[in-house]
Parts: C-alpha cells; sequence; structure tokens
C-alpha cells in the first residue's frame, strides 16, 4: 500500500446532526434547528440536505423510523449497523459510535470536533475516515508499506478481557487504565515497512517489529495466559498451560520468555527497514483531547480508530432493508468477502496491539504481589483499591492512572459490570452506575440484568471475542467456551 499527503486541501463541506423520531425528524446545522414532522415532510428534507455530512447521535438504524423503514438500506459490520441510505438520494447518515451520548449539547460538540478536524485540512465524513485523513495530513512524504497478508494477518489478535469470579460482588475497588493506549503505543516506536524471512534462530530482540510463528509452552501454574492464540474465527483466548500455537510480535514472544515460557520457532520474521509513522500525527491528534465537552471523545474516538483501519477486512458485512415500514422485519444479505490493501499492513495492526498487550500484562505482573485485578479489559483493569495506592490519579499517555473510585463492584461478564461511587451512590444522586460496552446508557442495566441470567464469561465488543482461559490441550473447556461465546452473539444480535 502507498499513502501519500493530500495534495490539495478540500473545500469545506457542510454537515448537520439529525434527531430521529416517529415519523419525526430534527435537523441541526450551523444556520439554526429545523424540526419536522410526517413521512412526506422528513423525506424531503433529507433530499435538500444531500452534499451534507450527516450525523446521529444514535443508531444510524433509528432512521428508518422517520420516513418509514422500507425507502432506507443499511450497511452493517459484525452486526451492527454503521450507516445508512435513503432511497433516490446520496443522503447517508453515518454513525458517531457512541461519543456524543449524555452530552448537554451535541450538535454545539460536533461543530467544535469538526472545527478542529477543519483546521487541520480533514472535512467531515466518517469517523475513520477522518482519522485517516488526519494521519495523511501529518506524513512528510509518501510511505509505501508491504508484508505478506498471511503473516501480519496471523499476529493480529484484539485484547485482553477477563473476569474473576463472574456475579460476584468485590468491595474497595479502583477502575485503573492506560491513558491513550493505541494512540501512545503508535507514536512510541517505529514500525515495520515490510517484513522478511530470517533464520529461526535469530534472537528475539522485543524492540524490533518482527513476527514468529511457532509455539509457546506455557507452564501449568501461570495466573495469566502470555500470549493468545485463535481458537475459530474471532474468538481468541488466552490459555494459561499447555503448548499454545500462533503467531506473534517478537515484543510478546520475548515477554513471554521472560516469564518462564519456552518459545519454540516453525517461523521468523524480520523488518526490511522501520519507520516512524505515527509520532508527528500524534502530536497534531493529542490535541483533541484538550477539546471542550464531549467534542474530545469524539476526537479521542476518531484517534483510537486509526490502529485498526491498518488491519481492517473485507469480510463480515451485510446489507440490511426492511420489509415493513414500521421496521420490525429486517431482511439481511451478507455480502461477498473481498480483499482490501489493508491486507498488507495488517502487521501494523498487529503491531500496535501487540504493544497494549504486552504493556497491560505487565502491569498485572508488576502489581501481583500487592492484587490480582478481577476484571480486565483491553487497557483498563478493575482492582482493590490497596493494590494501586501508588497509582496517580491523573497520568500522562502512555501511563496508568486510577479512574473511577468503587465502594463496591458486580461484575456480571468482561465489559458489563455495575458499581457504587463512594460518594452518596443512590442517595445524593442516582445509582448504582451501570457499564456495558458497545451499548447506550439507557440500555445498560437491561443489558446488566441479562447477562446475569445468562451467566456470561465472554467479552461484548472488541476485535475479537476472548474465551474463558484453560490448559491449551483443554478441549471440552474449549468447546464449552465457544458455546458459550456463541450464546453471547445471540444475546447481543
Amino acid at each position: 500500500m502507498i499513502v501519500a499527503p493530500p495534495k490539495r486541501r478540500n473545500r469545506p463541506k457542510p454537515y448537520a446532526l439529525l434527531s430521529p423520531g416517529w415519523r419525526a425528524l430534527t435537523v441541526e446545522t450551523v444556520a439554526g434547528t429545523d424540526t419536522y414532522r410526517g413521512a412526506g415532510p422528513c423525506f424531503e428534507a433529507l433530499e435538500r440536505l444531500e452534499g451534507h455530512a450527516l450525523y446521529t447521535v444514535s443508531s444510524p438504524a433509528q432512521m428508518r423510523h422517520t420516513t418509514g423503514a422500507r425507502v432506507w438500506s443499511a450497511n452493517a459490520w459484525r452486526g451492527r449497523v454503521t450507516a445508512v441510505r435513503l432511497d433516490g438520494t446520496r443522503v447517508v447518515v453515518r454513525s458517531l459510535r457512541g461519543a456524543l451520548e449524555g452530552s448537554s449539547d451535541p450538535f454545539g460538540d460536533l461543530e467544535c470536533a469538526l472545527g478542529w478536524f477543519g483546521a487541520h485540512g480533514v472535512n467531515p465524513s466518517s469517523l475513520s475516515a477522518m482519522s485517516w485523513s488526519l494521519w495523511r495530513t501529518s506524513l512528510p512524504r509518501e510511505v509505501r508499506i508491504g508484508a505478506t497478508p498471511r503473516i501480519g494477518r496471523g499476529a493480529l489478535y484484539g485484547g485482553r478481557q477477563g473476569v474473576r469470579d463472574a456475579g460476584r460482588k468485590w468491595s474497595h475497588m479502583v477502575a485503573a487504565d492506560l491513558v491513550a493506549a493505541y494512540p501512545h503505543s503508535m507514536a512510541c516506536r517505529p514500525y515495520a515497512i515490510g517484513l522478511r524471512r530470517v533464520s529461526s534462530d535469530t534472537m528475539l530482540d522485543p524492540s524490533v517489529n518482527g513476527i514468529v510463528v511457532g509455539t509457546v509452552a506455557v507452564p501449568s501454574d501461570m495466573p495469566f495466559g502470555p500470549v493468545p492464540t485463535r481458537i475459530a474465527k474471532d474468538m481468541i483466548q488466552f490459555p494459561r498451560g499447555g503448548q499454545v500455537s500462533g503467531s506473534w510480535t517478537w515484543a510478546e514472544a520475548a515477554y513471554a520468555e521472560s516469564l518462564g515460557c519456552e518459545v519454540l520457532v516453525d517461523e521468523c520474521y524480520s523488518p526490511t527497514g522501520e519507520v516512524d509513522l505515527f509520532s508527528r500525527w500524534w502530536t497534531v491528534a493529542a490535541t483533541g483531547r484538550a477539546l471542550p465537552g464531549n467534542a474530545a471523545r469524539l476526537a479521542k474516538a476518531a484517534a483510537n480508530s486509526l490502529w485498526g483501519l491498518f488491519g481492517m477486512r473485507g469480510d463480515d458485512t451485510e446489507s440490511i432493508r426492511w420489509a415493513d415500514d414500521s421496521g420490525t422485519k429486517p431482511l439481511r444479505v451478507e455480502l461477498a468477502d473481498r480483499q482490501l490493501p489493508h491486507a498488507w499492513t495488517a502487521h501494523i495492526a498487529a503491531e500496535t496491539a501487540s504493544r497494549v498487550r504486552v504493556r497491560m500484562l505487565a502491569e498485572i505482573y508488576d502489581r501481583a504481589d500487592r492484587g490480582t485485578p478481577v476484571h480486565i479489559d483491553t487497557d483498563g483493569m478493575i482492582i482493590r483499591r490497596s493494590a494501586v495506592s501508588d497509582m496517580p490519579d491523573t497520568a500522562e499517555p502512555g501511563e496508568f492512572r486510577r479512574k473511577t473510585k468503587m465502594k463496591w463492584a458486580d461484575i456480571r461478564a468482561p465489559q458489563v459490570y455495575r458499581y457504587a461511587c463512594p460518594h452518596n451512590c443512590g442517595t445524593m444522586h442516582p445509582g448504582p452506575h451501570y457499564s456495558v460496552a458497545g451499548v447506550p446508557a439507557a440500555a445498560a442495566q437491561r443489558i446488566f440484568d441479562k447477562v446475569g441470567r445468562l451467566g456470561c464469561s465472554i467479552s461484548f465488543t472488541g476485535t475479537d471475542l476472548v474465551l474463558p482461559a484453560h490448559n491449551a490441550q483443554d478441549l471440552d473447556g474449549r468447546k464449552a467456551a465457544v458455546l458459550e461465546a456463541r450464546s453471547v452473539m445471540g444475546l447481543m444480535s
């Protein structure tokens, strides 16, 4: 893949924030706010918005209720609607991925964030497209990136996730996280622009962006599995013992060795060259974190999406239409898998995700003598307050911080929990607080209760579903975990 700085600056594009209702629509633009009622007036209002970048705070699928569902089609990835299109027009309404949920002034936040993007030469579009464009503006010159897709894809896994004793209530806890985990890890070191095969005896230097294919022998007494392995499509596991086969970055394999594992290398790949791809981008992207209100969340969401674009796949997509105007009868058509140019940059995404996993595991082991987390989710954990007494409440990117103090935490599954804050929770303000990844705040309690009845221990969102850890040779445990994962997928569909 060849990526180059933009040749010229595009002219600004108008935008609008849409609030859909049942045969009703509110449109906010820089010119003001208008409300329309009735299917016909809503359709006509949308037609007049052709040429605008259109967003909605809620799921774009809700737009079907403004005019009647049969005139809309939707694009979905892994079952989640990412955009909808109005028949006979060029109207496309995109998701903001929950970044403006709970905002007291969503249009003001959107205007602020898009103004920040515009100041850096990026026009309104999807969050992913704006993130990619912002990165391109930071490139000093054309860059050519390419490695065999099989190698990069094989080492690409999602983040570490897990929960201890699901359904138990824990007292005196703290939620801690790694600040700007993915963007900072991208900017801290160069990346390989390509990979070449070298001797299997090559020393695995954790500071070099190489990849190994082989087996890791994990001692049976390890409290946390050091490396992931792929169990099925979009399902991974971190076995706590046994012979684990797969592909990993040099950094992840080397860290497993430092913990006492034996790494048996079948294939070894080293960089053909390394280049700093992201430090200039991060200098710009980091300023978005200082924007006021929820505009900062929007800028953060765009920055956090960039790493995944390098591993983007053309599968798990579908088109949706509705057979009835009420929108209760979806007709889903799976789209054919297609090869994207990003297949040749999957090693960039693999290296990025690996850096975060290694950093996370190192933090867990460094604190093992004081306490172990009861919940782990990619770049964060819930752990007993006494175990992180030395951790600051505020931290710079790339450092851990205590984010939320919890009087108690009731954890039902990875990414699904509720907690009481120490400050009169439920008396001076509503409580407890519910947190369910990928679910609107209004639906969090319902999903929490549903998960409690199901009794699952599988993560809900992420690059991969993470299955509970077993010994790598525990085939029965693996089968049970896969069945549980499928039940979770059914719960969220």
